[in-house]
């Protein structure tokens, strides 16, 4: 099934701004969605981030179309007011432009 395919949302949260979308909330939602256990949907989910998380700590970029991409970024050792940082490495999410039109739109 595609995206395009996929059943519209049926969920409406009416949610705060500053509130926050916890793992086992998001667990319950999408396995109602689904119509699948939350057990299920769990394994899954842990599943999905895993592989995300191993995939970009190999140096890999991971692009979820419509969604966003996931990839490292290094920035190279500074000094800033006479302290040196050193060089590191993090992950950087950039949003895709179905999630930047969806989050807009509200």
């Amino acid at each position: 099934m595609t995206t395009a395919d996929a059943p519209a949302v049926r969920h409406v949260r009416s949610r705060a701004k500053e509130s926050v979308l916890k793992k086992q909330e998001l667990i319950d939602l999408v396995s109602e969605e689904i119509d699948s256990s939350k057990a299920s949907t769990e394994k899954t989910l842990d599943a999905l981030l895993r592989t995300i998380k191993n995939s970009v700590a190999t140096g890999e970029t991971v692009v979820l179309d419509g969604f966003g991409s996931f990839a490292t970024h290094t920035r190279e050792e500074r000094t800033i007011d006479g302290v040196k940082h050193s060089a590191t490495t993090t992950v950087r999410f950039t949003a895709g432009k179905g999630f930047k039109d969806a989050v807009s739109a509200k």
